[in-house]
C-alpha cells in the first residue's frame, strides 16, 4: 500500500481508519482507557496537527491547507484501535514482511518496466554505455519513479533495508534472499538518483556493516562486497547521472569562486535562505499556515530567484518550514514527535527500529518539508505508531 498507486494507497487507509471508527464504536471504553493510558505517545501528532489547526482559524485560512495534514490525528484517533487489538498484536512483524514484499514488488516493477523501455529505445548501432550516457535523464529519477517522488520511494527503500538486516536472523531469511533483495532495493534506489537517498543508504549500509561484523554474525566478506559495489555505483552514478552530475559541477564552481555565494548555489539552498529571511522576521510565532506561503513567494522575487517563485517552492527543510509558519511552538511540537520513539524503545520489541527510523526520516526532513506532504505523512505515521505500539517486551511494562 504504501507506495503503490497513490489512489490505492489513500483508499486503503481509508479503510483502515474506518475499520478504527467501527472498534471505537464497539469497543468505546477499553479502547478509550488504552488512549488515555498512552496520551504521551499518542499527543505528538495530534498536537501539530492542533497547531495546523489554530493557525488556520486565526488568519481564516481555507480548510484545504490542512487537508494533508489530516492523516496527524486522523492515524492516531483510528488507527490505534486497530494496532492495539488482539488479533493484530500477534501479527506485528507480518506488517513489517508485508511492507518488504511491497516494497520489493514495486521494485521489480519499476526496474522491469525501465528496462524493456530501454531495450526498445537502444539503437542496434550505439553501445548500451554511450546510449545511457547521453539519454539518462530519461531513465532515472522522476522518468524512473512513477508511482512516487524519488526522495520518498528512497526513505522507504533505505528503511526496508535496515529492518531486513535487523530481523534476518530470527525471521532466517536465507543469506542468499537476504543479499538479494539489498541488491535490488539498492540498485532502485541509485536509479531514484535522490542525492539524500544515496547519501543515506551509503551511511546506513556502513553503519549495519560495522554492527554486524562487530557481532561476527557474518561473514565480514560479504560486507566489504557490498560496500565496494556502494562506492562503484556511487561513482558511476557521479559521472553519468546528469542530475547528479550537475549539481556535482554546480557546488565545485561554486566553491571555486572567491565571492562564495551560498545562497544561490543550488535550489535548496535558495529556499532556505527564503526560509531563514522569514524566520527572522517572525522568529517567535511564525508566519501562519496561511501567509507563509505568498511571503516565500515574496522572498523569492525580490532576490531574482525566477524559478523558485513561479513554482511557489516551500522550504525544502522540514526543521525550517515548521519554524516559520508556526515559530518556537511548532518546532518544540516537532521534536516532541521526532524524539518521543527513543522514549519508548527500551520497553518495546520492535524498540530497535526506533533510533535508525528517526534518524533516518530526520536526515530527509533537512532536505524535504515531508511532513506537508501525504506521503511523507502517511510513511512517518505508519512506521511511529507500529513502532511506539508494538507488543511491550513486559507486559506489565507503563509508560
Amino acid at each position: 500500500m504504501i507506495s503503490n498507486v497513490r489512489m490505492i494507497s489513500l483508499y486503503t487507509l481509508g479503510g483502515l481508519i474506518f475499520c478504527g471508527l467501527v472498534l471505537w464504536i464497539i469497543d468505546f471504553g477499553t479502547i478509550k482507557n488504552n488512549f488515555k493510558r498512552k496520551w504521551f505517545l499518542l499527543a505528538p501528532p495530534i498536537l501539530y496537527f492542533v497547531l495546523n489547526l489554530i493557525s488556520l482559524l486565526l488568519q481564516k485560512g481555507n480548510i484545504k491547507l490542512i487537508e494533508t495534514h489530516l492523516m496527524l490525528i486522523m492515524v492516531p484517533l483510528f488507527i490505534f484501535p486497530i494496532l492495539i487489538h488482539e488479533i493484530m498484536r500477534e501479527r506485528f512483524e507480518e506488517l513489517l514482511k508485508l511492507f518488504l514484499a511491497g516494497l520489493l514488488f514495486v521494485s521489480i516493477f519499476l526496474l522491469v518496466r525501465i528496462v524493456v523501455i530501454f531495450v526498445l529505445a537502444l539503437p542496434e548501432d550505439q553501445s548500451i554505455i554511450e546510449y545511457f550516457k547521453i539519454h539518462n535523464t530519461e531513465y532515472v529519477s522522476l522518468s524512473f519513479s512513477i508511482l512516487e517522488h524519488p526522495s520518498y520511494l528512497s526513505l522507504k527503500l533505505v528503511f526496508a533495508i535496515i529492518v531486513l538486516f535487523s530481523f534476518s536472523d530470527s525471521w532466517r531469511i536465507r543469506t542468499g534472499l537476504k543479499w538479494s533483495l539489498y541488491l535490488i532495493f539498492t540498485i532502485t534506489i541509485f536509479l531514484l538518483a535522490s542525492k539524500a537517498g544515496i547519501i543515506a543508504l551509503i551511511i546506513t549500509s556502513i553503519g549495519l556493516g560495522v554492527a554486524n561484523w562487530r557481532k561476527r554474525s557474518h561473514n565480514p566478506f560479504v560486507y566489504f562486497i557490498a560496500i565496494s559495489l556502494l562506492i562503484f555505483l556511487t561513482i558511476f552514478s557521479v559521472r553519468r547521472f546528469e542530475r547528479i552530475t550537475y549539481f556535482y559541477n554546480i557546488i565545485n564552481i561554486s566553491l571555486d569562486q572567491k565571492d562564495f555565494n551560498w545562497k544561490n548555489m543550488d535550489q535548496r539552498t535558495r529556499n532556505w535562505y527564503a526560509a531563514i529571511t522569514l524566520i527572522k522576521d517572525k522568529p517567535l510565532a511564525g508566519n501562519g499556515i496561511v501567509k507563509t506561503r505568498e511571503r516565500m513567494v515574496n522572498v523569492y522575487r525580490i532576490n531574482g530567484f525566477d524559478e523558485e517563485a513561479k513554482l511557489a517552492m516551500n522550504a525544502h527543510n522540514q526543521f525550517l518550514e515548521t519554524q516559520m509558519t508556526f515559530g518556537i511552538a511548532g518546532t518544540l511540537s516537532l521534536l516532541w514527535l521526532l524524539l518521543t520513539p527513543f522514549y519508548s524503545r527500551h520497553h518495546l520489541i520492535f524498540g530497535k527500529l526506533a533510533v535508525p527510523f528517526v534518524l533516518l526520516f530526520s536526515f530527509f526532513l533537512l532536505f524535504e518539508s515531508m511532513l506537508n506532504r501525504q506521503w511523507g505523512i502517511m510513511f512517518f505515521m505508519l512506521f511511529y505508531f507500529i513502532i511506539i505500539l508494538s507488543p511491550m517486551i513486559k507486559e506489565d511494562t507503563t509508560f
